[in-house]
């Protein structure tokens, strides 16, 4: 419909929220996360702060799910969006944050510290690419509401994968330590 491209831009406005909390606990630890990847996670007092850091944001970013859950039509409302579609929208955009904030500080730097940059860079360009591509063929078929499915997805497979090479680089993975 017309409202689509405001309805992503509310959505997206709201659950920037997932980014932030991130972007805000794990540069803290940056310095133990690199020594932790240095030696392998076999130094307690940086699993210890890696394991505080993943809780806190953990925490944080269920109560804000949660509290998106109860009180996000009344959210929505307070723009003028009160409908059960936008108010899913926002559920889902809410949840790939939470995903995609989780991949971008920690995965992000712990990866760059072991010498990964061309590996973000290509998956960085890849997710690009096939959102550039994915999007219109998706918009086309089927309608621009589906396209914030194939974003999900990517953000999913990036963080996954991204997971799986640090897990085998550094020998730990970083959110298993909870």
């Amino acid at each position: 419909n017309d409202n689509l491209p405001g309805h992503y831009s509310l959505c997206l406005s709201i659950s920037v929220l997932f980014y932030i909390i991130p972007q805000s606990v794990y540069p803290l630890i940056f310095s133990s996360l690199d020594l932790l990847v240095k030696k392998r996670g076999d130094d307690l007092a940086c699993r210890a702060l890696l394991k505080r850091a993943n809780r806190i944001v953990l925490v944080a970013d269920g109560l804000i799910l949660l509290s998106l859950v109860f009180y996000g039509r009344k959210i929505l409302a307070l723009f003028g969006q009160d409908s059960l579609a936008v108010y899913h929208l926002l559920l889902v955009f809410s949840l790939i944050s939470c995903i995609g904030g989780l991949y971008y500080p920690v995965l992000n730097f712990g990866l760059i510290s072991q010498g990964e940059s061309k590996f973000i860079g290509r998956w960085d360009m890849a997710i690009y690419v096939i959102m550039l591509v994915g999007v219109s063929l998706v918009t086309l078929t089927v309608g621009g509401e589906y396209a914030v499915y194939l974003y999900g997805l990517l953000v999913i497979l990036q963080c996954v994968t991204a997971s799986m090479r640090f897990k085998r680089l550094s020998g730990f993975f970083i959110f298993g330590i909870v």
